[in-house]
């Protein structure tokens, strides 16, 4: 009594509810700028700044009112969102397009894994090509599967959530590789 049920599509490649990635201008050997070889990410993470296997989309999430009445309007009634920048992109999480308060809108927090053939708001020099892309993205994957079968004399937090997140289904854009 007093609940609807109400047929709509998925929408399973949006933002949804997520902040806008902030590319920086130039750097990397794209539209000028100085080379940046080290990462200037902060704390025990990856040194490539395209692996980002510990973001996790619903810890960003934010209810949109106004693109969710698009959504509804549109015929959707969940989405699937997630942050489309980097290699390794981090979780995705499922989420109604509602008017309630962020947690009632969830219908799954860590949905899936997220890779790409763009390293996105990367401004490192390496990787530039299609064949870097893969190289990076293969020796993550055995660098994480030596990680977990060693005892840990060092902490890599993108190590650590790569192997976890691998029991989750992997999503793979395959769209355009060039930055």
């Amino acid at each position: 009594k007093g609940k609807f049920i109400y047929p709509s599509f998925i929408d399973l490649h949006t933002s949804y509810g997520l902040p806008k990635v902030e590319t920086p201008p130039g750097g990397g050997g794209f539209g000028g700028g100085a080379e940046q070889i080290q990462t200037k990410t902060k704390g025990a993470f990856n040194d490539n700044q395209a692996i980002k296997p510990e973001y996790n989309a619903i810890a960003e999430f934010t209810l949109d009112s106004k693109t969710a009445e698009k959504f509804r309007a549109a015929g959707f009634g969940s989405v699937l969102t997630f942050r489309a920048d980097g290699l390794a992109r981090g979780t995705s999480a499922v989420v109604t397009v509602g008017e309630d308060r962020d947690n009632t809108i969830v219908v799954k927090d860590k949905a899936a894994a997220h890779y790409s053939f763009n390293r996105g708001s990367s401004r490192q020099s390496y990787p530039v090509s299609l064949m870097g892309y893969i190289a990076v993205l293969r020796q993550t994957y055995l660098n994480a599967e030596w990680y977990s079968k060693q005892p840990q004399s060092f902490k890599d937090l993108s190590l650590e959530a790569w192997t976890a997140s691998q029991s989750l289904p992997q999503i793979f854009d395959a769209g355009s590789w060039v930055n």
